[in-house]
């Protein structure tokens, strides 16, 4: 309660995420302190938080009243500015990004910024590991790999003689050796399990290494006893280490684990990494140096089969709402249902029904837990090892749908005739696009809107949807359905004809999953997403995207779909959602991740189409919440996402400095 209070005070008015950053404590926590003082009367109702008088006669009565931010305003306390040679280094960086893969669920990945990554690169610098010699990245979801052949390319030489990525991803592997292969520094790629040794030949191999573990004592000990066995022996090698903070006693366990590894700590830095869509931590992470003695060995020789995630330490149940009656059962350990998918399979205890929707957690009291152990997500756990839990589970929760339950939204199947389709044959289409995290282009727009693109900004805008009721789902189907074939019709809170008219209108368009034939027109489209999004700074290469999709593809087809006619096969429309999961409640929702369409005369209503097959998807998925993001200077794409009863909850804004900086310089 001091700590928040403290923090109010000096940084007034303040943000939730702020007072986290500053405290390190977790926001949640945050928040139900802010809301006890609140309901006492000491902060503000109007948020950002500031002290009223009550509170700031509080402060004074304890000896906090000072407000003193020593804190550094250049570099906010990270130690280490990015230079403006370097700007370049970030662009290219968030380019790559938008381009590489997205963070895993099932690994509980989250992705550092591209700021974050070239801080890495000159914390390496300022070390003096680089230049020169060879680095060992232990799981490199964050492509700090790229970073460095990235900044090296931007000044001109390559900064190391070797980077060895070791990670069980092969689509984090393979968008870095495709990317790699074109700069001057040597980027070598390892498939491996970290739950097992290093192979033998990366054994004592390496200079320095770096590493982003989960974060959990056991993840720490298992990511850094792997670097220790990659570097050479002796004292004075490195270890850059990144973690997120945690309770004092968890902090000490860790802090243990590096202790009985022989390593010892050279420097620290708080709220040093910043991370995308890391919420509970308020999105940061510290890095510590760490430096091998002659006491350094390795504390995990064999292989590993213990707890590594956050997850796999909780022991909570959640209650699970039937969507067809309305009775909540909880699940999880101790529960009768151990899964949702458990609870599934024997239908509703209250009416044999289903299927069902995520609510709370239960509280520890009424589960008879007394151990304390945590529920919330650190700024996300990051990849490296496998979760032998998972096997089989596409959706990275344990939970989801068995494949053979999901169906797909179709327009009639008797379509009218209609004007042929001009698909897109290569990147000189012109589609309407509109994609989320991996970088937004303007979405679908109503008919009255120009065939062109308008140039955007990556995701500036946020908006989402809650799923509708249960009375909601039982409304006039999309399309007809073969006999047997169930049929789950999204309903938001519009009128229920407009949905209704969707397929009717669209024709002789349908919808279908997207597979391998596919894959030269849906490349096309997210090139076009790049290049709309980021400029000259995209990664448009049609070929580097098809080659990222396909990856995907046989990782899983889920949440892909195009628009095609009923004579012709080709795409005309591309959609890709994806699960995410917030990493400060647990709940999962659906992404928007692409939405695009080429200029053929029923644009707007493919586009609708695709809008509703993205929103059954999210039904099918038992998901409460769909999120699309679309520049905010798109007015007709925002338009059609509010027909769809979307509401506006995030801006991004930006100011263009660029011309200031180079007339200062």
């Amino acid at each position: 309660m001091r700590s928040v209070l403290r923090a109010i005070r000096r940084l007034a008015p303040a943000s939730t995420k702020d007072i986290s950053r500053a405290t390190s404590i977790p926001v949640p926590i945050v928040a139900a302190v802010g809301n006890e003082l609140r309901r006492r009367g000491m902060l503000t109702e109007k948020r950002p938080s500031r002290l009223t008088p009550s509170g700031l006669s509080l402060v004074a009565e304890l000896g906090m009243d000072l407000v003193l931010d020593p804190t550094c305003g250049t570099c906010d306390g990270r130690e280490l500015v990015i230079p403006d040679v370097l700007d370049e280094a970030v662009e290219r960086l968030t380019a790559i990004m938008a381009a590489g893969p997205q963070a895993d669920m099932s690994l509980d990945q989250s992705l550092c910024t591209p700021e974050t990554k070239v801080r890495r690169v000159l914390a390496l610098l300022r070390a003096g590991v680089l230049p020169g010699g060879s680095l060992l990245l232990v799981g490199d979801d964050d492509t700090i790999s790229l970073a460095v052949a990235v900044v090296g390319e931007v000044l001109g030489s390559p900064l190391v003689e070797r980077v060895t990525v070791v990670d069980i991803s092969p689509e984090i592997l393979g968008h870095i050796a495709e990317v790699s292969a074109g700069f001057k520094t040597r980027v070598d790629t390892v498939e491996h399990d970290l739950r097992q040794p290093l192979p033998e030949v990366l054994h004592g191999r390496f200079d320095a290494a770096m590493t982003d573990p989960p974060y959990t004592p056991e993840g720490a000990q298992l990511f850094l006893s792997r670097a220790v066995e990659g570097l050479r022996p002796g004292a004075a090698n490195s270890i850059f280490f990144s973690f997120g903070a945690k309770s004092p006693n968890e902090m000490l366990e860790v802090q243990q684990e590096i202790m009985d590894l022989g390593l010892v700590v050279n420097g620290f830095i708080r709220n040093f990494n910043e991370y995308e869509g890391s919420g509970i931590l308020g999105g940061t992470g510290f890095i510590q140096h760490l430096l091998t003695t002659s006491a350094t060995q390795a504390s995990v020789g064999g292989s590993y089969g213990g707890p590594l995630y956050t997850r796999d330490k909780r022991s909570r149940q959640r209650e699970y709402e039937c969507v067809s009656c309305g009775a909540r059962t909880p699940v999880g350990p101790g529960a009768r249902w151990s899964s949702v998918g458990a609870l599934r399979a024997d239908g509703c205890p209250q009416c044999g029904g289903g299927p069902f929707k995520p609510r709370q957690l239960v509280s520890m009291a009424a589960t008879g837990d007394s151990s304390g152990a945590g529920d919330g997500n650190g700024p996300g756990d990051r990849n490296g090892a496998r979760d032998s839990s998972r096997a089989g589970d596409s959706n990275g929760s344990g939970d989801g749908p068995a494949a053979g339950d999901i169906p797909h939204v179709r327009p009639p199947a008797e379509p009218a005739s209609g004007p042929g389709a001009d698909p897109v044959a290569g990147p000189g289409a012109d589609p309407v696009s509109g994609a989320a995290s991996v970088g937004g282009s303007e979405p679908v727009a109503p008919a009255s809107a120009p065939v062109s693109a308008a140039a955007v900004e990556q995701a500036p805008l946020t908006v989402s949807a809650t799923a509708a009721p249960e009375s909601a789902l039982s409304g006039p189907p999309l399309s007809g359905s073969a006999a047997g074939q169930r049929t789950v019709v999204w309903q938001p809170p519009v009128a229920r004809e407009v949905l209704a008219s969707v397929g009717e209108r669209a024709a002789p368009f349908v919808t279908r999953p997207a597979d391998e034939r596919d894959l030269d027109a849906i490349a096309a489209f997210e090139a076009e997403i790049a290049r709309i999004s980021f400029g000259d700074a995209a990664v448009d290469n049609p070929e580097r995207h098809r080659s990222r999709l396909s990856r995907a593809m046989q990782k899983s087809r889920a949440g892909m779909y195009v628009a095609c006619g009923p004579d012709d096969d080709t795409a005309v429309g591309w959609l890709w959602m994806s699960i995410n999961q917030n990493t400060m409640t647990g709940d999962r929702y659906a992404n928007f991740r692409s939405l695009a369409v080429a200029p053929v005369e029923q644009r707007a209503e493919i586009g609708e189409l695709l809008i509703a097959e993205g929103l059954a998807f999210a039904v099918e998925h038992e998901l409460a919440e769909v999120v699309g993001k679309v520049y905010v200077g798109n007015v007709p794409m925002r338009t059609l996402y509010r027909k769809y009863g979307f509401e506006s909850t995030h801006m991004a804004m930006r100011l263009q400095l660029a011309e200031v900086r180079r007339a200062g310089r």
